[in-house]
């Protein structure tokens, strides 16, 4: 282990929270979440989520009975010191999946892909229950191994968006969900949470839009004097959102949004984050080339000891309010920012090469969302999976998107316009 200490700058932070008829549940938010919704319905092989509760901003929630669940009188791991808090940022691979814990409580933001290793981590470490499972948006490599988790792991309650999805793996989350009997909540910015000594408040969303990634939960946890910004894929038109809203991002620790992608972590955003350390979820070796060069010379532009699972594993920063440690589980300097490297000489190329898109045609590698939309099949939702996806090595490889069957791919060919060059 080669942990790296630093000191946090001081920050503004208040414990006080306002009482309101969920501080049973444990979740107090200074205003009434927008949508509440609890699922009671049985699980079925196509399930339909749970219909969502309208509350106003004025009205005094109720709290609602919950059924005894083995979560409730399974003990949390005492592992953790009292007076500290521990982020383990889980490598998952290509996915997110962050443990948050005290001595008194556990939160699990996200949990990778299918199969990621996430719930072996939690048992490995000893933790018996959680008090909140995190879904920042319903993207496979977040929500994927959630599932997994809920079915091994009693979860007092799950916490998302609100962001419906119409892929299988959506489904058995919301079938999780009904058969671990975790009560539902919704949030969205202005929202707050509590768990014990861990304090979140919820920058983003304040509206779902058609992008799973700019609607993403960004979360921003206080513990003294120390602070975490988690930012799920959020990308820079929700990093403008932020912006422009006047919240506090500052942030002594971020978890770079997009697993590094350039479609996020615009200098301007980092600019109010200012963050010490940041590190970023990707997978060793991806396709999508995560992180990008132009995101880590952004984060060395802002002074950031950049760390990535995909080079030092999982990384556990420790902090006691005042300092942090952060020890990666593989030894490793933090990322040096890239080097600047000569631009090649430019040459005569042809206006024309066998291996060029035709004019008219869409580079499904390089082409914006609204240039992908005039591909048969691909909708808005599609077309940002497709973006998440990338690259790819040929058109016939659309059927890793999902709902591109073999039949919907022959009239994606037949259409003609698709291409890689």
């Amino acid at each position: 282990m080669f942990p790296f200490l630093f000191l946090c700058c001081s920050i503004s932070f208040s414990a006080a929270i306002v009482d309101s008829g969920l501080r049973t549940a444990g979740i107090l938010p200074t205003r009434t979440p927008t949508h509440t919704r609890t699922p009671t319905a049985p699980a079925t092989h196509t399930p339909t989520p749970p219909s969502a509760v309208e509350a106003t901003n004025t009205a005094e929630p109720t709290a609602t009975p919950q059924p005894t669940r083995p979560s409730e009188t399974a003990p949390l791991s005492n592992d953790v010191r009292v007076g500290q808090l521990e982020v383990h940022f889980v490598d998952v691979g290509q996915g997110d999946s962050i443990l948050v814990r005290t001595a008194d409580a556990a939160v699990l933001i996200d949990g990778g892909d299918r199969s990621s290793g996430a719930t072996a981590y939690l048992q490995r470490l000893g933790v018996r229950r959680l008090d909140i499972a995190i879904a920042t948006h319903p993207h496979a490599d977040h929500i994927g191994g959630l599932t997994e988790v809920l079915r091994s792991i009693p979860v007092d309650r799950v916490v998302t968006n609100g962001q419906e999805h119409t892929t299988p793996i959506y489904e058995s989350f919301l079938d999780a969900i009904i058969d671990a009997q975790a009560e539902y909540l919704e949030v969205g910015r202005g929202d707050r949470l509590e768990i014990g000594s861990i304090v979140f408040e919820v920058l983003h969303p304040t509206s779902l839009a058609d992008s799973l990634n700019n609607n993403s939960l960004v979360l921003r946890l206080s513990y003294g004097e120390v602070s975490f910004l988690f930012t799920g894929d959020s990308e820079r038109e929700a990093e403008a959102s932020m912006i422009a809203s006047g919240q506090d991002l500052s942030a002594q620790v971020l978890k770079v949004a997009h697993h590094g992608s350039n479609s996020s972590s615009t200098p301007s955003f980092l600019q109010r984050v200012q963050p010490e350390v940041a590190i970023y979820s990707a997978g060793a070796g991806n396709p999508f080339g995560h992180p990008h060069t132009e995101t880590l010379a952004a984060l060395a532009a802002v002074g950031a000891e950049v760390y990535g699972i995909d080079v030092h594993g999982t990384v556990i920063v420790v902090t006691d309010g005042d300092s942090c440690e952060v020890t990666p589980s593989r030894p490793g300097e933090p990322r040096a920012p890239p080097t600047a490297e000569p631009l090649p000489t430019p040459t005569a190329t042809p206006m024309h090469t066998p291996n060029a898109c035709a004019p008219g045609q869409v580079d499904i590698n390089s082409a914006p969302r609204e240039e992908l939309a005039r591909i048969i099949h691909i909708d808005d939702e599609r077309a940002d999976e497709l973006i998440r996806l990338r690259p790819f090595r040929s058109v016939d490889s659309l059927t890793r998107i999902t709902g591109i069957s073999a039949i919907r791919l022959r009239d994606i060919k037949e259409q003609g316009i698709a291409c890689v060059p």
